[in-house]
Order: structure tokens, then C-alpha cells, then sequence
């Protein structure tokens, strides 16, 4: 995905990216003095995704006013390791109807 925003009002140190598992929010915030009154000019959108972003390789770039957001998507699922051990098993209670489900705190 690419996100383009006028952001033209702003300079790159007003400007906040945040991500968050299928949620990015862009928000910029500056002061500036109207006819000897302190205004403040704030912008705030919030994007959904229907996907997991690869969040570490989310990337911007401010150039001339125009903010772009490249988001890449998230490849493949990450693979979860299986180990084999003995460690854990006396914990269980293997006496529970099928399936055996348990959550152990650690």
C-alpha cells in the first residue's frame, strides 16, 4: 500500500506516524500567529487495513508538502517453532475431555 496526504501546511518535525497491527495514524500539529493570536492548525486520520503490514518495514517520505506512506504488506504468516521437551507436561492435566486445551501462565 502507498497513503498520499497533503500535509502542505506542515513541516517533517510537526508530522507523527504511529503503526499499529492493521491500524496506521498520521497526525501533524502546529502553532502559528494570525493577526497577534496563537492559532493552532491540527490534522489526525486513522487507516484501517484488512491485513497484516509488515510494520518494521513501514517506510515515509516528505517532499514538497506531499507525505507518502509505503506500507508493505506482511508476506507470509510467521511460523511459529514447535520444541519438544519434558518441562511443561506436569502441568497439564491429561485427564480433561477431548481436546486438550490449557492456558499455563509462565
Amino acid at each position: 500500500y502507498v497513503i498520499q496526504i497533503d500535509l502542505s501546511r506542515f513541516n517533517k518535525n510537526e508530522i507523527s506516524i504511529t503503526a499499529f497491527e492493521k491500524k496506521l495514524t498520521v497526525s501533524a500539529k502546529k502553532r502559528i500567529i494570525i493577526l497577534d493570536d496563537l492559532e493552532e492548525i491540527k490534522f489526525q486520520e486513522s487507516f484501517y487495513f484488512d491485513c497484516s503490514i509488515e510494520v518494521l518495514q513501514i517506510y515515509a517520505n516528505f517532499y514538497k508538502g506531499f507525505l507518502e506512506i509505503y506500507l508493505p504488506k506482511l508476506a507470509n504468516p510467521h511460523q511459529i517453532k514447535i520444541f519438544e521437551n519434558e518441562s511443561n507436561r506436569n502441568e497439564i492435566n491429561y485427564e480433561d475431555e477431548w481436546p486438550l486445551v490449557s492456558l499455563i501462565p509462565i
